[in-house]
């Protein structure tokens, strides 16, 4: 009990010992002035100057960096003129715009995940938030999808959200990159698609950064923006009506071609319900001109591994909020500048040590394991190409339905690239890895912690095989790829069409049932015709020549394998008219697509060097 002896009240009576609430303040103040420096003015950004030199020496062969321009206030500054007007009097003083203050950060982990993780050159994702001090400095997070998550990729802190400050922080964040930023697509390059919400300072400043990369809209934000409109009093929208609104705003977004989403927004302009609100007509106009950026339909043959809202980002950004920040302003941009660079990084680290140690919670493991892969048996699965690992499996649900899946590229046709229960079953079961699926292998695994930790991780990749881990490929037999040949009932099987009797035959048919001469004969016939075209119509011969030329490259850089050539050409057709197949991506034709966008982005990029005379 308290002053139980008689030295218990000179104890309590010495401040050494029981200091008053007073001297425990000053003694914090004085930790905090010494540590993170006063709260504002010159002596806070010479501070923030010794922390970011000092973590530049010690991260400068990591791969970490950071960069600082310091806010300059020029409102007081003016250019001055001797001159005089024609009536006599001095021109006013032109005021100049202050340089808003920008912090430019990418840590090593971050520039690890440029270099290691494939998606960080697919595609990114770009949100911002506030209100993390005093000050309401803005925070600009760009990260990218990931097995176990997302992963960020840089991070800005500017003084303000206005276009010119976020673009001179990406222009910052450029010169601390890795120079194999964006799985080696560069930081002129950039990503090639780009999603973000509604904010038009951010998407300019992007465009003007990456101009060749394709900036989507997040369907979320588009919906809540078209919801919040409806709900505005000043609208003057009825209850009953803003349901009817909405839902023909969702066709819209998910309008699963161009033809339908034109059906549908000719109907809408005609709806009984819309035609008493000119208001929300023109509202809708207005972004019918960008729907190229918030329709699903026009992202066929991005790879977007269906990845159609940023909500990757939305969580990075509760993650900062909540277990980076603690829900607690930070006191100065020092401090801000250290829970980025130490907190953030620990928080990531041990984030991929938890999927290098096979020790995810149970979310993530369902979500990118695959719902429902334990129902996809080993003899389901045949294997097509062992070298480009491709697949076929069979549906769960349709029985004469089946999904090809190429891991190699992590795509699938039954959903275009998520993460789905054929792509799981396939890691599952011939134990390959993907970039949709969590490592199940030690080398891939090791990778991530290679991320996590760099030169410090474990490079023995015994070390991160599980005790009970077999590590061998099934012991069944595996269907040799030559019996699999890609003729017509094969891919009338795998997109759904196939008759009955087309039904009945099976992969391995040989190709002595196909008569060589007969196609030859038919193919000078089809030349024949297609020269008589060219030379009536200057539409054909554009497109002739369009082929030709992609053809030639193609083939000349060996990317176009026979496989993939045959598919091209067995599926030329079938979406004449709009209409589409059983409602099924064609996988090769992802392939080539990719690669073509992939060949347009390098000669744009080339185009734009030289008419800025880089090149």
């Amino acid at each position: 009990m308290l002053l139980d002896n008689d030295d218990d009240q000179l104890a309590f009576a010495d401040r050494a010992l029981n200091p008053t609430k007073s001297d425990v303040s000053r003694l914090y103040n004085e930790w905090r002035k010494n540590e993170l420096g006063p709260d504002n003015g010159k002596e806070l950004f010479d501070k923030l100057e010794m922390e970011i030199m000092s973590y530049n020496q010690a991260n400068q062969h990591n791969g970490g960096r950071a960069r600082l321009l310091v806010y300059q206030d020029c409102s007081n500054s003016c250019n001055d003129s001797d001159g005089e007007s024609e009536a006599g009097k001095k021109p006013p003083k032109k005021r100049k715009r202050s340089q808003p203050m920008t912090i430019a950060i990418c840590t090593p982990l971050m520039s690890r995940v440029h270099q290691n993780i494939q998606q960080s050159r697919e595609m990114i994702f770009c949100d911002s938030t506030s209100s993390l001090d005093r000050f309401n400095t803005s925070l600009f997070v760009l990260s990218t999808s990931n097995a176990i998550g997302g992963l960020p990729l840089g991070v800005i802190i500017t003084s303000d959200e206005e276009q010119g400050t976020i673009s001179q922080g990406l222009d910052l964040l450029k010169t601390v990159l890795p120079t194999k930023c964006f799985y080696e697509s560069g930081s002129d390059n950039g990503p090639s698609i780009i999603m973000t919400d509604d904010s038009c300072a951010e998407r300019n400043a992007l465009h003007e950064a990456w101009p060749i990369s394709n900036l989507l809209l997040c369907t979320f934000h588009f919906l809540q923006r078209n919801w919040t409109w409806l709900h505005d009093n000043t609208n003057k929208v009825l209850n009953a009506d803003r349901k009817v609104l909405i839902t023909v705003a969702k066709g819209l977004v998910y309008s699963e071609n161009e033809e339908q989403l034109l059906v549908r927004y000719k109907s809408f302009i005609t709806n009984e319900t819309a035609v008493k609100y000119p208001k929300y007509i023109a509202y809708m106009g207005n972004h019918w001109n960008r729907r190229r950026e918030w329709a699903v339909c026009f992202r066929k043959h991005l790879l977007v591994r269906g990845n159609h809202t940023n909500n990757y980002s939305e969580a990075g950004i509760r993650i900062l909020k909540e277990l980076i920040f603690s829900r607690v302003k930070a006191y100065n941009h020092v401090q801000m500048f250290s829970f980025i660079t130490e907190c953030m990084e620990l928080y990531y680290c041990r984030k991929l040590l938890s999927a290098a140690h096979n020790r995810l919670d149970r979310y993530i493991s369902l979500k990118y394991q695959g719902l429902n892969c334990s129902k996809i048996s080993y003899e389901s699965i045949y294997e097509i190409d062992s070298k480009e690992r491709i697949y076929l499996v069979n549906s769960k649900t349709e029985r004469d339905v089946k999904y090809l899946v190429n891991m190699e590229l992590g795509i699938c046709n039954c959903n275009a690239g998520s993460p789905c229960s054929h792509q799981a079953a396939v890691a599952k079961h011939y134990h390959v890895t993907s970039v949709n699926c969590i490592p199940i292998c030690p080398k891939s695994r090791q990778v991530l912690a290679n991320i996590a930790l760099g030169s410090k991780a474990i490079q023995e990749s015994q070390f991160y095989s599980s005790l009970h881990e077999n590590n061998q490929v099934n012991s069944l037999p595996v269907v040799p790829s030559q019996d699999l040949k890609f003729d017509s009932s094969a891919w009338d099987l795998i997109r759904g069409q196939a008759s009955s009797e087309d039904n009945q035959k099976t992969f391995n048919e040989t190709e002595e049932e196909i008569n060589s001469e007969d196609i030859v004969e038919g193919i000078e016939e089809v030349l024949a015709d297609l020269k008589t075209r060219i030379r009536e119509s200057s539409v054909v011969a554009q497109g002739t020549e369009t082929f030709l030329r992609r053809y030639k490259n193609m083939i000349s850089q060996g990317k176009f394998s026979n496989a993939a050539l045959g598919s091209a050409l067995y599926k030329f057709g079938w979406s004449v008219g709009g209409s589409i197949q059983n409602k099924k991506v064609d996988i090769f034709d992802m392939v080539i697509e990719f690669r073509l966008v992939q060949k347009q982005q390098v000669d744009v990029v080339g185009r734009v060097l030289k008419e800025k005379g880089k090149l």
